[in-house]
Parts: C-alpha cells; sequence; structure tokens
C-alpha cells in the first residue's frame, strides 16, 4: 500500500516534483557558486565553474527521474505519443508496415481459431470431460446406416436395453442427424434435424432458452410425440427470435410438429462439426425418415451413436469394463441373429468389445481426419507471421538508419541508449497494434466465435514477440553508433 501511495502521489503531483527537483538543483548550484565567490571569484567564473563541476543539468534530472516511483509509467505515455508522431510523419512507411503485420496476425488468428475449434476445442456444455462416447469396432451384419466409422452406431434395441441397465452413467442417450425439410409461414427452407433420445439434453445438462426441452416422455411411444425444440441459431435467423412461435406448427418433412422450446443460447449438438436447426424426439424417426421399416425393432439395423455422463468417482476405464459385461449379453443376442457367417466373421464379431471415448471434444471423426491437415495449415500461417517479422524488422532497419543523425543528436543530448532502445521498441508496439486491427475482423470474416479469450490472447502474444522480435535487433544496431560520427551524416 505504502508503494502504490508513492507511486500515486508522484504521478498525480508531477508538476509539483519538476518544480521541487528545478529548486533543488538551483539551490545547490547558487550554494556552490557562493563557496566559490567567497574564495575570490567573481559571480560569472563561480557560476561557470559550478556548471562544469555539475556537469548536464537535464541528465542530472533525468537520473533523478529514473529513481522515481512509477516514472515508468510517464515514460511508457512519452514514447507511445512520440512514437504516434513520428509514424504520422512518414505514412508511406506505416501504411506498409501496418498491412504487412495485419497480413500476418490475422492468417495466423483465423487459422488458430478454425484449430481451437476443430482440435481443442470442447463440447460448450458443462463438465464436458465426464462425457464419454461408445463404440463398438468391428463387423455388423444387416443394415448399417453411420456418418463416422470405427463402430459408431447401435441398434434400438441395444440402446434400450444399455440404456435400462447400466449403472455407471448419470444417463445414457442417443441421437442422430438428418437432412430435412421446414416450412412454416407460407416458407420452405432446408436444413438438419437432429433425432435425439429423451434424456439428450438432461444428459448434457442444457437447458432451455425458451419453453421446454425434450424430455424422456417424448420419445418412448414411435410416432406418438411430434414435438420440436429449435436450436438457438435457427430461432434468431429463421424466426427473429420470435417468442410467439411456442405451441407453433413447424412442418418437418411434410410431418407437423408442435414447437416446444428453445435450446440455450451457444449449444448445437454433440459434435462441433455441425450445428442442426431442429431438435425431435428419436421415436419420431420412421415418421421423418423415408422407407424407414420397423427400424425400432430389429436388432440388426445399426443406426445410432450413443454417448452418455460419467457419475461422480466412476473412471472412464471402470465404466467400460461395467458397461462391457451388459454389452456381452446383447452380442450374445446379436449372434443368434447372424445369418451364414463364416468361421472368421464368426470369431471377429464374437470378439468385438465396447471401447469409450472421450467425449470432451465431442463426437465425430473430423478431428482425426484434419488433424494432420490443419496442423500443416498451422505451420505455414506461422511462416507467413515469421516472414512478416523479417519484413517489419528489414523496415525498421532502413528507417533506423534513415535516422541517424538524429539519433546521433539525442545521444550528444545526453539520452541514454537504453532509453532510445525503449523508443524505438515503443514505435514497433505501436505498428504492431494498428496490425492487430485485422485481429477484431476476424468473426465478421470468417464466422468465427467472437472474443474467444484462447484465440485473442494468443493473437495479443503473437503480437507482442512479432513487435520485440521485429525491432530489436534494429533497436540495438541504430543505438549502437558513435555520436560523433552520427553527427557527421547527412
Amino acid at each position: 500500500m505504502t508503494r502504490l501511495r508513492l507511486w500515486l502521489s508522484s504521478f498525480v503531483r508531477r508538476r509539483r516534483f519538476e518544480d521541487d527537483l528545478a529548486d533543488e538543483l538551483a539551490f545547490h548550484i547558487d550554494a556552490q557558486a557562493a563557496q566559490w565567490e567567497r574564495e575570490g571569484l567573481t559571480t560569472a567564473e563561480a557560476r561557470r565553474r559550478v556548471r562544469l563541476e555539475f556537469g548536464n543539468i537535464e541528465k542530472i534530472k533525468d537520473e533523478v527521474r529514473d529513481v522515481r516511483v512509477g516514472v515508468w509509467v510517464e515514460e511508457l505515455g512519452q514514447d507511445l505519443r512520440y512514437s504516434l508522431r513520428i509514424l504520422r510523419t512518414y505514412p508511406g512507411f506505416t501504411a506498409v508496415a501496418v498491412l504487412t503485420l495485419a497480413l500476418g496476425i490475422g492468417v495466423n488468428t483465423a487459422m488458430f481459431s478454425i484449430l481451437d475449434r476443430i482440435l481443442l476445442g470442447a463440447l460448450p456444455v458443462p463438465n464436458p470431460h465426464e462425457l464419454a462416447f461408445l463404440y463398438h469396432p468391428g463387423p455388423l451384419q444387416g443394415r448399417t446406416s453411420s456418418d463416422e466409422g470405427g463402430g459408431v452406431v447401435f441398434s434400438y434395441p441395444m440402446f434400450r436395453a444399455l440404456q435400462a441397465d447400466q449403472t455407471v452413467f448419470t444417463g445414457l442417450a442417443g441421437a442422430r442427424e438428418q437432412s430435412g425439410s421446414f416450412a412454416y409461414g407460407g416458407q420452405a427452407t432446408l436444413g438438419r434435424v437432429h433425432l435425439v433420445s429423451g434424456n439428450y439434453f438432461s444428459v448434457l445438462g442444457v437447458r432451455p432458452a425458451l419453453g421446454r426441452v425434450l424430455s424422456d416422455g417424448d420419445d418412448r411411444v414411435p410416432g406418438g410425440h411430434p414435438v420440436a425444440v429449435l436450436s438457438h441459431g435457427y430461432w434468431t435467423s429463421r424466426f427473429g427470435g420470435d417468442v410467439s412461435v411456442l405451441n407453433e406448427t413447424l412442418m418437418v418433412n411434410g410431418v407437423p410438429m408442435t414447437i416446444v422450446g428453445v435450446a440455450e443460447r451457444g449449444f448445437a449438438s454433440d459434435r462441433l462439426d455441425r450445428a442442426p436447426d431442429v431438435y425431435a424426439p428419436i421415436a419420431m424417426k420412421g415418421e421423418l425418415t423415408e422407407d424407414w421399416g420397423d427400424g425400432f425393432a430389429d436388432r440388426r439395423n445399426y443406426w445410432i451413436p450413443l454417448f452418455g455422463r460419467l457419475k461422480p468417482g466412476v473412471s472412464r476405464d471402470q465404466a467400460e469394463v461395467a458397461m462391457n459385461v451388459l454389452y456381452r449379453a446383447q452380442l450374445a443376442q446379436d449372434i443368434g441373429l447372424l445369418q451364414a457367417p463364416n468361421d472368421e466373421f464368426l470369431e471377429r464379431f464374437s470378439a468385438k468389445q465396447l471401447v469409450l471415448k472421450p467425449g470432451r471434444g465431442g463426437r465425430g471423426g473430423l478431428r482425426v481426419d484434419v488433424r494432420q491437415p490443419v496442423l500443416l495449415l498451422m505451420g505455414l500461417t506461422l511462416l507467413v507471421l515469421l516472414i512478416a517479422c523479417a519484413n517489419v524488422a528489414n523496415l525498421q532497419l532502413g528507417r533506423a538508419l534513415a535516422r541517424t543523425r538524429e539519433i546521433g543528436i539525442r545521444l550528444a543530448l545526453g539520452a541514454s541508449r537504453r532509453r532510445l532502445v525503449r523508443q524505438l521498441l515503443a514505435e514497433s508496439f505501436v505498428l504492431a497494434a494498428g496490425g492487430g486491427v485485422a485481429i477484431l475482423l476476424q468473426p465478421v470474416l470468417y464466422d468465427l466465435t467472437p472474443w474467444d479469450p484462447l484465440v485473442y490472447g494468443s493473437a495479443a502474444v503473437a503480437l507482442g514477440l512479432v513487435a520485440a522480435v521485429g525491432s530489436w535487433i534494429p533497436a540495438r544496431r541504430a543505438t549502437s553508433i558513435d555520436p560523433v560520427i552520427a553527427l557527421r551524416c547527412e
């Protein structure tokens, strides 16, 4: 607190400090001059000798200011104001440097946003690390409809059996996306329908922004509950956020469905790469899908991806062991339905195991499929940033050489090399801030999440590194010149 009070006092009372400093120096000069006069020197000679003894008065003031609490704030403000004046004096240089940095920083921010969304992002739900997605890799016989490889889909009878008997999840849910056509108010559009179990929203911890979300009672009877929940994005884009849409009828694939709610803002689905428009009960699959047949009773029809939320204190490995006990019982029923399997197929089918994969990043093979291409593109954009940094360093070096005489004069007048280096660094940071304006355009240009703290924090770090690396060497070289040689430069 004492240091803070000293800092505030010195900052607020700057004028008084300068006056006191000038008075104190004048007092010492007068006292020393009076001493020389008593020893027989004239007044003029006494003051001349005092000035020789004291040296550069302004340099003495700078040394006193350097030890004053809070001086760095004032000097930073001075450096930034001077940098703005200098850069306004050379608009061509400023424009080229800012555009170069905007290109490097803008491309890297956009690419890192994509990397963050695809490879690093988590589902926007409470405690996504508690989620686990179920897979049973291996051969299947019958009808398989999947949007992801690796044994992601289960039959409806197996889903309901596992859901009823499991004890390691707070809930086991299923969800499947399909294309859809929507008609409302005489206008028809195409989009995506997410068929979900009644506990889908409760397992994920998603709340309604309006009305209610689906419940267990909405998907127990096949075709018995034609209700729909709108995604927040579809509600705002198609209906303008109108709250009167509740209990209105929306035609989904030709089926009249009652709108009962809107999902909360920011939530899309159990996948990061897709955002559905409408959520409907999974029990409405037959009505919303052509040539569906008896998919609810057929154990050889695999079409539902499953996931669950682990109970507190249950690890994924523990849950996998417990779920495999249930899965083996279900697999035995499926083995009895195999049609003329050969020995190799039967052996592989019988050896299948249930696998639980982390659900933090959502379901879908996109993360695996695009990992290498995204990392490669990120490396290329970092190369672009390095090139931009090198270009700015060359521009800064050229400007510093052109200001050799100015720097020599400032050195001759008593400016320290450290202060000059800091001044040149301040100019680079001002340029970097100008180039950083491109960051603010990312949500508009690339439809990215606005104000993501991770993305914009990394962009700010990149700005600082570009400014520091791009100006340190030019600043050091510019201030290492001999003032005498610099003053001779034209």
